[in-house]
């Protein structure tokens, strides 16, 4: 008796889950018309249509710089927004120790200089197309040298339109601004001033992406402005007989076929024209430049970007004695990220330097460099890095190596501390050798 009342629930419940597949058979065969056929339609009919599903809300698409404070650290700058752009400014000050101001071999002097660091980055908010500009200036002033008063200045601008999904027209633009002292070799012994140089740049181009072969053409305009320069004696010497505008007409096509490392190839055409028509030793300046670049672009790749390329450089000049001058170099621009906390950016150039000579047209210089930036802790950046220059000089080349090391502590988003080392050593081929060491610190305000 006491099976049965402890177990005739549970007997009960499975005796009437075995009874509903047949209900379930039951139900069928109702619908089911005297001749067979399923007249389930029918039913159904007078009956209102089933309310549409309901919509999902999917969320407005944030701004870019929106989405990009989010995702960088808190100590980052978090900038101005000013309707469509967002504004990045930042201003460093500081002072610098040296061991040789005037980079003397024979006699260096020590000198103590205030620096001035003035800097702002654009950025659009737009959902297509995009402007991005940088802006950046440099004044350092010592205590006991007037005369190697430096000023730097650049300025950098790019829009790029988007007129189709695969088409794309940029347009750029560029300042830059440099004094050379008279430790430059350009630069006269007896000057009692800087030399001032502008250097402005501006073009359209126009580039096709997405198919198996990528293009870009693109035209600019340069103009190249050299300062005149304060001699001790007395007198100036002018510097606008070297004064040029370069037009430039490139090409460029790369082949992508999917993969994170692209084969490109790369021809350009620069005619330069001088503001008189003679130099200084009645020398016709006028030339006509070409380079060509073959090399490899790494693109979608989390660990490596950028590019690396073999250039081969050709000036020919109007007049006979000047002739024709040619360098093959290197062109890199990478940025190697191994670690999240660890970036090394390197970089390679070759350029052909005019000069005011009258034995040649041009020399030739080729840059090397190399910067490795560690966060050792969320608010603390240490970096180090080298450089390595070379550039043709009278029976011979004239080498210059630098190494700099420092770290920027950053108390918060808008203030930071900045401590470094730059050390570099000039060997001549012509002309002594000398060494430099700097010490620099400096507050930076950001916002």
């Amino acid at each position: 008796m006491s099976v049965v009342v402890r177990y005739g629930p549970l007997v009960a419940l499975c005796l009437f889950l075995s009874s509903i597949p047949g209900r379930a058979q039951e139900a069928d065969d109702l619908r089911l018309d005297s001749d067979g056929t399923d007249d389930t339609a029918a039913i159904y009919d007078d009956l209102p249509p089933p309310p549409p599903p309901p919509r999902l809300r999917v969320p407005d698409r944030e701004p870019p710089a929106r989405r990009r404070r989010e995702t960088t650290d808190p100590f980052a700058p978090q900038g101005i927004h000013t309707g469509a752009f967002m504004l990045y400014p930042q201003l460093e000050i500081g002072t610098m120790a040296t061991s040789n101001a005037g980079g003397s071999s024979s006699d260096p002097e020590a000198d103590v200089a205030l620096r001035l660091k003035p800097a702002l980055r654009i950025e659009s908010n737009w959902s297509r197309h995009q402007f991005t500009a940088t802006g950046s200036a440099e004044m350092l002033r010592y205590l006991d040298h007037e005369e190697l008063a430096g000023n730097a200045a650049t300025v950098d601008a790019n829009l790029r339109l988007d007129v189709r999904e695969s088409l794309q027209a940029n347009l750029d633009f560029g300042y830059n601004l440099t004094s050379s002292s008279s430790s430059d070799s350009e630069v006269p012994d007896s000057a009692t001033s800087s030399r001032i140089d502008h250097g402005l740049r501006a073009g359209v181009a126009l580039a096709r992406t997405g198919g198996l072969i990528e293009g870009r053409i693109r035209a600019g305009l340069a103009r190249q402005i050299y300062g005149d320069v304060e001699l001790s004696g007395g007198g100036t010497e002018d510097n606008s007989d070297r004064n040029y505008t370069e037009f430039d007409l490139s090409i460029r096509g790369t082949f992508n076929n999917g993969a994170q490392i692209r084969p490109f190839v790369e021809a350009r055409y620069a005619p330069r024209v001088h503001d008189d028509r003679e130099d200084r030793n009645g020398l016709k300046r006028n030339s006509h430049g070409y380079a060509v670049s073959a090399g490899l672009q790494l693109a979608d790749d989390p660990v490596w970007t950028g590019e690396i390329a073999a250039t081969y450089l050709i000036r020919d000049y109007e007049d006979e004695d000047l002739g024709l001058k040619s360098a093959p170099g290197l062109s890199a621009n990478l940025k190697w990220q191994p670690t999240e906390l660890t970036t090394v950016d390197a970089t390679a150039s070759v350029a052909l330097n005019e000069t005011s000579s009258a034995d040649e047209a041009a020399r030739t210089s080729w840059d090397f460099s190399a910067l490795m930036t560690h966060a050792l802790r969320e608010n603390i950046d240490i970096y180090g890095g080298a450089t390595l220059d070379f550039e043709e000089a009278d029976g011979g080349y004239d080498r210059t190596t630098g190494v700099r090391t420092g770290l920027i502590w950053r108390a918060n988003p808008y203030f930071a501390w900045s401590l470094g080392y730059e050390g570099s050593r000039f060997t001549g081929a012509s002309s002594d050798d000398y060494n430099e060491h700097r010490l620099l610190a400096g507050i930076i305000l950001q916002r």
